[in-house]
């Protein structure tokens, strides 16, 4: 069947009330867990651990939190990631591979690598010997080893004026690879280094505001609030401690559009399944390309009016 016989501009108003600005609602958890622990009871049970862009949304969740409670974990966090350049092929949401040494990492922030291929994390301002992604096109080697001791950061700095970037080793066949072009006996520094502050769902914050009273960088990944502070802020802590916590989720709305099908074909029995459920396709599609989220679209009849009146046919469209 040919959906152009349909004209769709009687769906522009289904179309603008798709794009409402989502609202979360926050959920408070009593329970105490691990930070990891309580990112998975959020993600089963709602949408994911708290993220928040303004001091608005601070206040409401000091309202949400019992005072016999008052400490409790948010979804920011720090996590280990690869060093990235525009050069470096890297497929996007692919999980960081990392090979820690048993007692790794520390809260130190950079990574180096051990003759055994483990991983160890160390003081950023160490100078090691450094591996490079080698980007030669008649190279078959794809890792260059450096002599020269370096701190991380100049080591990243001497990569990048080479239009590389410093090791990144995404499998355990590239972790041999890279053990293999090493020509001395020394740990050498790689491309790995615990990155900025990031919301459990893997947005990076617009807004974050810290409790002025602590001192940073304490070198602790995750945060908390606690509600009892007059200064109303966030803190590090150890992701291993255990904290009630706040999750959100975010509401399912349901919108119900009436709308007029003017067929061009005359002879087009607009009741008929078929022809109902092409059109729902097509909204399902443009709602797609308009970068909607996934949503369900279905046909919900109108009462038919008692009276002798002439009546036009009227469907509506009922997004859930």
């Amino acid at each position: 069947m040919d959906k152009g016989m349909f004209s769709i501009l009687v769906f522009s108003g289904l179309f603008s009330c798709a794009l409402h600005a989502k609202d979360h609602v926050y959920h408070f958890i009593q329970e105490a867990k691990t930070w990891s622990e309580a990112q998975q009871f959020c993600r089963k049970a709602y949408a994911d651990l708290v993220s928040i862009d303004s001091i608005q949304d601070l206040k409401r969740l000091e309202q949400l939190v019992d005072v016999n409670n008052s400490m409790v974990f948010l979804g920011l966090h720090r996590e280990w990631h690869w060093s990235l350049s525009d050069h470096i092929d890297f497929t996007q949401g692919e999980k960081p591979y990392l090979n820690w040494a048993d007692g790794h990492p520390t809260n130190q922030q950079c990574a180096f690598m051990g003759l055994d291929g483990k991983m160890f994390s160390g003081d950023c301002n160490s100078r090691m010997r450094f591996s490079c992604n080698n980007v030669d096109p008649n190279s078959i080697e794809k890792y260059t080893y450096e002599e020269n001791s370096k701190t991380w950061n100049e080591a990243q700095a001497y990569c990048r004026r080479m239009d590389t970037e410093l090791a990144i080793v995404r499998n355990p066949l590239e972790n041999n690879e890279l053990i293999g072009r090493v020509t001395h006996v020394s740990p050498f520094w790689i491309g790995l280094k615990k990155m900025l502050w990031m919301w459990s769902d893997g947005s990076y914050p617009s807004f974050v505001h810290w409790d002025p009273a602590q001192s940073l960088p304490a070198s602790l990944d995750c945060a908390l609030l606690d509600v009892r502070k007059v200064c109303l802020g966030m803190e590090e802590t150890d992701c291993n401690n255990a904290f009630p916590f706040l999750c959100y989720s975010v509401p399912k709305w349901k919108y119900t559009v009436r709308v007029k099908l003017s067929p061009n074909n005359s002879l087009l029995n607009m009741t008929d399944v078929d022809v109902r459920t092409s059109i729902l396709e097509m909204v399902k599609e443009r709602l797609k390309n308009n970068g909607n989220e996934p949503m369900s679209v279905d046909w919900v009849r109108v009462p038919e009016k008692e009276d002798n009146q002439p009546r036009e046919i009227i469907e509506e469209g009922c997004l859930k």
